[in-house]
């Protein structure tokens, strides 16, 4: 059977609107479709990201001399 489409109302600030609709137009679509997209996304989440799963998980092992290891704890700490 056909996915049939529905109609929905929302209540959404205006400024929102307008911003969808600019969205929109610059990705080549309708407002409806960009809210279709968005729902879709949002609703096939079915836990955590990749990130939130692993984030403070992660610890430096120390690898001293090793030139890459050493920028890279240079540059974000450790």
């Amino acid at each position: 059977m056909a996915d049939v489409k529905k109609k929905l109302t929302l209540s959404v600030r205006a400024s929102t609107i307008r911003r969808g609709k600019e969205q929109a137009a610059r990705r080549g679509t309708s407002l409806s479709q960009l809210v279709e997209d968005l729902l879709e996304r949002e609703a096939g989440r079915s836990g955590p990201t990749f990130a939130e799963q692993w984030r403070g998980k992660l610890v430096w092992r120390e690898r001293p001399g090793e030139p890459r290891f050493d920028y890279l704890k240079k540059k974000y700490g450790g």
